[in-house]
């Protein structure tokens, strides 16, 4: 190799480097506005409940639906990952502040897990923090797998949409089309209810025997007969709850339109065509972080056959990126129905800058335009992911430590990014 390609490559190998410290590892933490009212205390077990999205404040034809709905159609071209390359490191003085903020945020305790920062489709910023195994020494990295509590539900709603897309269902039509047994009492709740927290179903999670349950396998049907008979909380489309409930029934929608379990549906539908292959629905053997407590100790068990489809998936941060990268286009879901789902379709109630609810995302307007994201809280983990939509800013924190607010998080990295 002659003297100029030697400097070339030399030049190139540098750069790698360069761009590739960001994922060693370091302190760990997440961002998004407060917690809604359905939130337990502190001191309760933090299972499944929402962390919404922060508000900027704070911070077919029948052609088409005969198409396989995971591969492309004839003449069009496969769902492509993200095509823009990592930018060069966050300048130095920016790096520096997110991980002064890091290492304390937690009243003086660090963040612990994974965080991306991506603006206008380049990453500038993916790093661990702390430990993913403790006792194995394991560091987190941008590769660790983490579950996501409540930020599984736009992702179930993705998947709803996608088969809307397909003309498999319609949002607009109720429950009971999709349902082989449906109680008499659903007759006027629709897909839109169940995806924007408008149903009145009640919220199986706050049930008072739930405790005793988590630690016991139970099938999505079983689940749904623990509320199926209860009356509604209040009319469809009255006014808005959170509700796990919703998402469990989601989730059944789709395996009998689809005629498969609900992880591979999701497989089909998301994972595979995009290559998240640190994604998938959890197993308790999917080589996860280890879930911890604040003081350093295990978290509790919890069988993840519970949270299902609002809040049994995992993820790594590089695969949420992706999956971003996928919405902002218009291969993965036609620009109306992503609109849809980023459309306040009601409020949230509760003090602070106003949000709504779309069709599993936490949508508010700020300075520089609408805020999208969803943050979740359940045994062992803390996850949130945010994206200002006007200047593509992209901010997605993972914990493997409970009861951590990822506002905290989202909302300092977004104050050191943003103007």
């Amino acid at each position: 190799m002659n003297a100029p390609w030697q400097w070339l490559m030399a030049l190139l190998l540098t750069a790698v480097v360069a761009a590739c410290r960001g994922g060693e590892p370091a302190p760990s933490g997440p961002v998004v506005p407060p917690a809604v009212t359905s939130q337990p205390a502190a001191s309760q077990p933090v299972t499944l409940q929402p962390m919404p999205a922060a508000s900027a404040a704070q911070n077919a034809s029948s052609a088409e639906a005969a198409c396989a709905i995971a591969t492309p159609c004839a003449g069009e071209s496969a769902i492509p990952g993200p095509t823009a390359p990592d930018s060069a490191a966050l300048d130095s003085a920016e790096a520096e502040a997110i991980d002064a903020l890091l290492a304390t945020v937690y009243d003086g305790a660090p963040f612990r897990g994974a965080v991306l920062v991506a603006h206008r489709g380049a990453v500038i910023l993916r790093r661990g923090y702390g430990q993913a195994d403790s006792a194995a020494g394991i560091a987190n990295t941008p590769q660790t797998r983490f579950r996501l509590g409540s930020l599984t539900k736009p992702i179930t709603a993705l998947a709803i949409l996608k088969l809307q897309a397909a003309g498999r269902l319609d949002g607009t039509q109720p429950v009971c089309a999709y349902l082989a047994a449906c109680p008499p009492g659903w007759a006027e709740i629709t897909l839109h209810h169940l995806l924007s927290h408008t149903s009145g179903i009640p919220d199986f999670t706050r049930f008072a025997d739930f405790p005793s349950t988590t630690g016991q396998a139970t099938t999505p049907l079983e689940t749904i007969a623990r509320f199926a008979d209860r009356p509604l909380d209040f009319a469809p489309g009255a006014r808005w709850e959170y509700s796990n409930s919703n998402y469990i029934v989601l989730g059944v929608v789709i395996e009998q339109v689809m005629g498969q379990p609900y992880a591979a549906a999701l497989q089909e539908l998301l994972f595979a065509p995009l290559g998240m292959d640190d994604s998938g629905y959890d197993t308790m053997e999917s080589g996860l972080a280890v879930g911890y407590l604040p003081d350093g100790s295990e978290a509790a068990f919890l069988h993840m056959s519970i949270p299902f489809a609002a809040g049994g998936l995992y993820a790594g941060v590089e695969d949420l990126y992706t999956l971003d990268r996928a919405l902002m286009g218009e291969d993965l879901l036609p620009r109306d129905l992503r609109d849809q789902m980023w459309t306040a379709h009601a409020s949230i109630p509760g003090p602070g800058p106003a949000q709504g609810y779309g069709y599993g995302w936490v949508v508010s307007e700020g300075p520089q335009g609408k805020v999208v994201g969803h943050n979740g809280s359940i045994e062992g983990f803390s996850a949130g992911l945010r994206h200002y939509l006007g200047p593509d800013l992209l901010i997605v924190a993972l914990s493997n430590e409970e009861r951590r607010d990822p506002n905290r998080v989202l909302d300092g990295i977004a104050a050191i990014m943003l103007p």
